[in-house]
């Protein structure tokens, strides 16, 4: 049994593999390496938090492309840091099937409220 839709694999996040993928977004003029770092740091504390989370550091591809790819992979959750989420020290966290939005997230609480429906694809995320 498949489960998927026009942009990949659709998995809810007890089943998916990779639950989160942390995807830095750097500018030209941004500090690359502190991104790349928060993206480390944001992935380990997934990690310790029992939630099954990557980061993906690769450098020769652009954030869109890594977005296509996580989505096609069945990733449910993706966090995008970049310069502005930084600074305010947030993330921004895009989940597969709702709309995008920021916010502050408490990780270790975060996947016992969260129920998603494949059928109807929808999640809901206090």
């Amino acid at each position: 049994m498949t489960h998927g839709d026009d942009k990949g694999l659709v998995l809810p996040p007890k089943v998916a593999s990779v639950q989160v993928v942390v995807i830095p977004v750097p500018y030209k003029d941004a500090n690359t390496q502190g991104i790349y770092d928060a993206c480390t740091a944001t992935a380990s504390a997934l990690c310790e938090a029992g939630i099954r989370a990557e980061e993906d550091l690769r450098d020769n591809y652009s954030p869109g492309w890594k977005y296509s790819d996580w989505e096609m992979k069945g990733v449910p959750l993706r966090i995008e840091i970049g310069p502005r989420d930084l600074e305010n020290d947030q993330v921004s966290p895009f989940n597969i099937s709702s709309i995008p939005s920021t916010y502050n997230i408490e990780v270790s609480a975060w996947f016992k409220y969260v129920t998603c429906n494949v059928a109807k694809r929808i999640s809901f995320i206090p």
